[in-house]
């Protein structure tokens, strides 16, 4: 049961530890599936059970990448940003030089 909290945001460890023991929900590792990473069911007798791919780790590696990916664009966009208000700046700059020399 344990290598169920590997594939879960460590964040929802506590909750899911709770959820296993208050209620009658059963975490199973599956084999991965294209079609989708988990899955949840209600059996006859009560019991709730949740499937989860045993691959996710590289699911969530995957996840990681692309919001750091996301991060150092967002970075690069505030740079430019920045270096475009500069040029705009030194370029208003010039303008009143230019504006000067012809008076």
């Amino acid at each position: 049961m344990e290598q169920i909290f590997d594939k879960i945001p460590k964040s929802s460890v506590e909750y899911v530890r709770g959820l296993i023991s208050s209620e009658n929900i059963i975490f199973k590792l599956k084999k991965s599936r294209r079609s989708k990473h988990g899955d949840f069911s209600i059996k006859k007798n009560g019991f709730v059970i949740i499937t989860i791919n045993e691959d996710l780790n590289a699911l969530t590696k995957k996840n990681q990448d692309l919001r750091f990916s996301d991060s150092a664009m967002n970075g690069e966009l505030s740079s430019l940003k920045s270096e475009m208000s500069s040029l705009a700046i030194e370029e208003a700059n010039i303008s009143d030089k230019m504006s000067g020399l012809k008076d």
